[in-house]
């Protein structure tokens, strides 16, 4: 029966994962709307940018994350968003590049298992982990970063196929330019991991001797390998030389080695909710991230960084030796390339930038699944590994809707303008402004820059102001807004409360959207 089940999902694979996505979608597109920080702050706004301006534009905003920014997957918003408008941002990540990721765990589950079942097993394990299935809709790359670096994997993997040149080549050249080019950190994974892929794939070693089979395969791979990297390259070299920095805005920082200028390690880990880039704080981060948070289950299942694959990690633990057993040499060479890049590069502290861990994931339950499906006297276990992995799928959406009424989900965005669209206090939603032209300003200390658009994007954003500019007697915006007649500023941190204003649009009758300096005044009420 477990074998029969198993054959039945792998056929049918299409239409179930069809079937959970259109439920998913729904529940966003109706529900829980566009959220995180990443999504429609420092990432889509110089998209939205470039598509009305065919610029980033990333200058206009007082923002350090936008300081070499170079979008890439993130340029698949910019058809939906100008056929669609806002709602488009609910398009493009779910409905087309999360299938994409999910076939590319399954070509490479499916080439290392050697079993079309042990594919679809190890693609549902990927689809299962919360913080992956989670973010399609809300903006982050992370999800497919992990099944990039699996499509790779899986490209390196068939170099041992007896195929076309072209197809070889193609398929390895094509990976490596999306890996190298969806995150600065790509390169440095090609660089540590395709070594060990070599030895794993053609490696043998006698004694102390290591002796390598069509070594001419391998060279040909090494060259294609720094062709499909070439453009990621040359986007860190002119970085260095702009920036100060190869991967800015983050400073670039190898086993205690720095190289120029930009945001320190210790910056960005504050940014993700640890206390340091030093061991304890690591540590702690890892075992909160992954293992088990103190506010568990409510406020940590849904983040990034708290019990980012909720049961999973924990379920992955119990079933590792299971899997280590009947893994294949490959296999286990891959895990452990994976581990090393991990501890490299500091990430397993950190769940939603942990790509190798992530993927580690996938492979465990895949393979441990496959195993117990397969096994005389372990089948009952499948079907409690299975069932675990499933709650995460199928509830994972309806969870997010009782987080947001507890108030842990905030800020969001109802791009649909869904009337069924989930509110709270009203503290948790980011309002959109009109869809009229207004030309607006952001005080520094707002983090959010997407909403000035609209749902049409008829507003002109004119960039951020530091709130220092507002100055003791208002006369820095007085400046600004002699120079810019029609400007209106998004003041939520209330930097110009003792300048003479008004409020131009009001949200919900309570929340002021847009306020005017009033010219000529005096600059106390």
């Amino acid at each position: 029966m477990t074998e029969r089940f198993a054959d039945w999902l792998d056929r049918n694979k299409l239409w179930l994962f069809a079937a959970w996505l259109v439920y998913a979608y729904v529940i966003h597109y109706q529900l829980i709307g566009y959220m995180s920080w990443d999504g429609f702050g420092y990432r889509t706004t110089p998209v939205v940018e470039l598509m009305l301006d065919g610029d980033l534009n990333a200058e206009k905003f007082n923002d350090w994350a936008m300081v070499g920014h170079v979008p890439f997957l993130e340029l698949l918003h910019v058809p939906f968003l100008k056929v669609f408008g806002m709602r488009g941002l609910l398009m493009g990540f779910p409905l087309v590049l999360f299938p994409l990721c999910v076939i590319a765990v399954y070509l490479f589950m499916r080439e290392l298992t050697g079993s079309s079942r042990g594919g679809t097993l190890g693609a549902f394990a990927y689809v299962a982990i919360p913080m992956v299935n989670q973010q399609p809709f809300t903006g982050y790359v992370d999800f497919a970063v992990t099944a990039i670096l699996a499509y790779w994997l899986y490209a390196m993997l068939r170099l041992r196929a007896d195929e076309r040149p072209l197809r070889r080549w193609g398929r390895l050249a094509l990976a490596t330019f999306f890996l190298t080019m969806s995150r600065s950190q790509g390169v440095y994974i090609v660089i540590v991991l395709a070594p060990i892929l070599a030895y794993a794939i053609f490696g043998q070693r006698e004694k102390l001797r290591v002796r390598f089979e069509q070594r001419g395969v391998l060279w040909r791979a090494a060259g294609v390998l720094a062709l499909g990297a070439v453009p990621a390259i040359g986007i860190q070299i002119y970085k260095y030389y702009a920036y100060g920095s190869p991967i800015a805005p983050m400073q670039f920082s190898f086993l205690g080695i720095k190289i120029g200028t930009g945001v320190p390690i210790d910056t960005y880990f504050h940014f993700a909710g640890l206390e340091g880039s030093d061991l304890r704080s690591l540590a702690k981060g890892a075992f909160e991230g992954w293992i088990w948070h103190p506010s568990w289950p409510l406020g940590a299942f849904f983040a990034s960084r708290f019990m980012a694959t909720g049961l999973l990690f924990n379920l992955a633990l119990l079933v590792l030796p299971l899997a280590l057993r009947h893994a294949t040499r490959v296999e286990r060479w891959i895990l452990a390339g994976g581990l090393l890049v991990s501890f490299l590069s500091k990430d397993f502290a950190v769940p939603r930038w942990s790509y190798t861990t992530t993927l580690a994931l996938a492979i465990v339950l895949g393979r441990a699944l496959l195993v117990l499906c397969e096994s005389k006297h372990r089948k009952p276990w499948f079907w409690v590994v299975f069932a675990i992995a499933a709650l995460h799928l199928w509830l994972r959406p309806a969870f997010d809707v009782l987080q947001i009424q507890k108030g842990y989900i905030s800020p969001r965005l109802n791009v649909t303008q869904s009337t069924m669209f989930i509110h709270t206090d009203g503290s948790d939603e980011v309002h959109m402004l009109p869809n009229r032209r207004f030309e607006v300003v952001v005080l520094e200390g707002m983090p959010f820059s997407l909403q000035v658009y609209g749902q049409t994007f008829t507003n002109k954003m004119l960039g951020t102001i530091p709130g220092r500019y507002v100055l003791p007697n208002c006369e820095g915006l007085r400046t600004f807004k002699a120079e810019h007649p029609k400007a209106l500023f998004i003041d939520d941190q209330h930097f110009s409360a003792k300048c003479d204003r008004h409020c131009v649009v009001t949200v919900a009758g309570w929340y002021c959207a847009l306020w005017q300096i009033n010219l000529p005044s005096s600059p106390q009420r």
